[in-house]
């Protein structure tokens, strides 16, 4: 949805982020996304709670999305929330809040060196893992590379598995290590490709299931 009126113009929104303040006497709250700047909005009555609740956990790092319109100036960047149709807490490991977390990093964050993700990348990688990852297998902790690349990490039992994807590329690395065997596996996969992606999902089934 989008509506046009004179310099500025509303659009459909979902942020992810933290809620910095809320106001009950007027119903009112701040949402500090994880990237970009503040803005405010309205608190719909049957979301009261959820928007309390995560003020309260702010300083905890409790993060939740929002689902709704905001205003936009020409430049297309959102002034305000109008209104506001789903307000939902978010795991900690949301993966797109956590590719989130890395469009902050700038050249050098690393020692001087460092090269931070590209935008564009993470924005591919963040759609393609929310239309191909199952929302049932264990979500991976996420951290950027000194090569402006992502690392995914999951801890399955006794396995140690990880993923080092080349964003510009499309590519990952990866890699599964028994900590009681010592025994590891190694894997490049082609992540443009949805059957790499079932490989993965699969494998990431397989070890969960035989570490229950």
């Amino acid at each position: 949805m989008l509506a046009i009126s004179g310099k500025r113009f509303t659009k459909e929104v979902t942020l992810r982020g933290s809620v910095s303040e809320a106001d009950r006497d007027r119903m009112t709250f701040e949402l500090q996304p994880v990237y970009g700047d503040k803005v405010s909005g309205p608190i719909p009555e049957q979301h009261l709670d959820t928007v309390i609740e995560a003020f309260n956990g702010y300083r905890d790092g409790i993060r939740v999305l929002v689902q709704g319109v905001g205003r936009h100036d020409r430049q297309n960047r959102l002034l305000s929330l109008e209104s506001i149709e789903h307000i939902n807490p978010l795991d900690p490991l949301d993966v797109p809040a956590q590719l989130d977390d890395l469009r902050n990093l700038k050249d050098g964050w690393y020692d001087g060196y460092g090269k931070a993700p590209s935008h564009e990348g993470l924005d591919w990688l963040a759609h393609k893992f929310m239309l191909e990852y199952p929302d049932t297998l264990p979500r991976p902790y996420i951290y950027p590379t000194p090569e402006g690349g992502v690392q995914m990490e999951w801890s399955i039992g006794v396995y140690d598995v990880s993923l080092e994807l080349d964003i510009s590329k499309q590519t990952g690395d990866w890699h599964n290590l028994n900590m009681r065997t010592i025994e590891a596996d190694t894997r490049t996969l082609r992540l443009a490709d949805s059957s790499d992606w079932d490989w993965l999902n699969a494998e990431i089934g397989r070890l969960t299931e035989s570490s229950e």
